[in-house]
């Protein structure tokens, strides 16, 4: 593990140049092996239990939001989440459904929508969304 300099603070990277959160800033339940195993699976049917679902989605949230702010960074990829999110040699199941639950929610946008030309008139804007991304 490599150490660099953010701010005059100095950060944790993992093997592959991944900023590392530090242990103070990682949840309680990060050394609970039960409670971790559950929260590194696949997420099950929303629909089967949806108390479970959310508590797992917003930890997941919340981890990932505390680890941008952390890095300061404002991009990702699913890759860089799992090196970050490495506990003991494994990494979680679940991160696929958390980012397209964020990307449903319109919470995070992908890059390719956010280097979109702007539109320059108001025209052209109401042409781009009801006429070529009509509403679904």
């Amino acid at each position: 593990m490599n150490e660099i300099s953010i701010d005059n603070k100095m950060v944790n990277k993992n093997t592959s140049g991944n900023l590392l959160l530090p242990a103070e800033k990682l949840p309680e339940c990060w050394n609970q092996e039960e409670r971790m195993s559950a929260l590194f699976s696949p997420f099950r049917s929303k629909s089967a239990n949806p108390q479970d679902w959310t508590s797992k989605y917003k930890f997941w949230h919340n981890l990932i939001y505390e680890w941008l702010k952390y890095t300061m960074q404002c991009s990702f990829s699913i890759i860089d989440l799992n090196e970050a999110f490495k506990r003991r040699g494994c990494t979680p199941l679940c991160l696929v459904t958390v980012i397209e639950e964020l990307l449903r929610n319109n919470e995070i946008i992908q890059e390719t929508d956010f280097l979109q030309e702007p539109c320059e008139t108001w025209t052209a804007w109401s042409i781009d969304i009801f006429i070529k991304k009509p509403i679904s």
